[in-house]
Protein backbone atom coordinates (compact mmCIF):
# COMPACT_ATOMS: atom_id res chain seq x y z
CA UNK A 1 0.00 0.00 0.00
CA UNK A 2 1.31 3.33 0.01
CA UNK A 3 3.51 5.40 2.64
CA UNK A 4 3.29 8.38 4.22
CA UNK A 5 4.63 11.29 1.98
CA UNK A 6 8.17 11.94 2.78
CA UNK A 7 9.42 15.04 2.61
CA UNK A 8 13.47 16.35 2.05
CA UNK A 9 13.93 20.11 2.38
CA UNK A 10 17.10 21.53 0.67
CA UNK A 11 18.47 24.55 2.44
CA UNK A 12 20.42 27.79 0.73
CA UNK A 13 20.20 26.71 -3.00
CA UNK A 14 21.31 29.60 -5.57
CA UNK A 15 18.69 31.19 -7.02
CA UNK A 16 18.09 29.81 -10.77
CA UNK A 17 16.89 26.74 -12.38
CA UNK A 18 16.83 23.49 -10.56
CA UNK A 19 16.39 19.81 -11.15
CA UNK A 20 15.58 17.01 -8.10
CA UNK A 21 15.98 13.50 -8.94
CA UNK A 22 14.32 11.14 -6.34
CA UNK A 23 14.47 7.24 -6.32
CA UNK A 24 12.68 4.92 -3.68
CA UNK A 25 14.00 1.92 -2.22
CA UNK A 26 11.51 -1.28 -1.61
CA UNK A 27 12.10 -2.91 1.25
CA UNK A 28 13.40 -5.42 -0.73
CA UNK A 29 15.93 -3.17 -1.57
CA UNK A 30 14.99 -2.32 -5.21
CA UNK A 31 15.32 0.78 -6.29
CA UNK A 32 12.62 2.39 -8.65
CA UNK A 33 13.03 4.66 -11.68
CA UNK A 34 14.48 7.55 -10.53
CA UNK A 35 11.89 10.73 -10.92
CA UNK A 36 12.92 14.19 -12.00
CA UNK A 37 11.18 16.92 -11.00
CA UNK A 38 12.28 20.68 -11.66
CA UNK A 39 12.16 23.54 -8.95
CA UNK A 40 12.71 27.11 -9.36
CA UNK A 41 14.80 29.33 -7.12
CA UNK A 42 13.47 32.89 -6.88
CA UNK A 43 16.16 35.58 -7.01
CA UNK A 44 14.34 37.82 -4.22
CA UNK A 45 14.71 34.75 -1.65
CA UNK A 46 17.72 35.71 0.21
CA UNK A 47 17.61 31.71 1.79
CA UNK A 48 15.95 29.71 -1.09
CA UNK A 49 14.68 26.61 0.04
CA UNK A 50 13.70 23.65 -2.41
CA UNK A 51 10.61 21.43 -0.55
CA UNK A 52 9.87 18.00 -2.75
CA UNK A 53 7.45 15.68 -1.60
CA UNK A 54 7.17 11.98 -2.60
CA UNK A 55 4.48 9.60 -2.13
CA UNK A 56 4.83 5.99 -2.74
CA UNK A 57 2.07 4.05 -4.03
Amino acid sequence: GPTDPQEKVVNDLDPGEWEFQCIVVDTKGNPSDPEVRPASVPFSNPNPVANMTVTVS
